[in-house]
C-alpha cells in the first residue's frame, strides 16, 4: 500500500495552514522544486491567476537575494585581491 501522508506531504500542509499561498511560494525554491510547489499551491489553491502571481514574485524575490548575495562575495573578494 502507498502512504498518503509522507514527511514532505505532512510538511506541506503545516506550511499552507500557517503561511498560505505565500508560504509556499517563498519556500519552495528552498524544500520543494518549482514544479513541486507549483503542485502544491494547485492542489490547495483555486485561482491559477493568483499562483502564477506569487510564484512570480517569489522568484523575483530569491533572483535578487541571490544576485545582491553573489554582488557582495564578488565585492568581498576584490577587496582581498587589493590586499595582495
Amino acid at each position: 500500500r502507498r502512504r498518503i501522508f509522507t514527511p514532505r506531504n505532512r510538511r506541506a500542509v503545516l506550511i499552507w495552514r500557517k503561511y498560505g499561498l505565500w508560504g509556499i511560494a517563498l519556500l519552495t525554491p528552498i524544500f520543494f522544486s518549482p514544479i513541486i510547489g507549483t503542485l502544491i499551491a494547485v492542489s490547495f489553491e483555486r485561482q491559477s491567476s493568483r499562483i502564477v502571481l506569487f510564484m512570480f514574485l517569489s522568484a523575483l524575490f530569491w533572483s535578487v537575494v541571490i544576485v545582491a548575495f553573489a554582488y557582495g562575495l564578488a565585492e568581498g573578494w576584490e577587496r582581498v585581491g587589493k590586499r595582495g
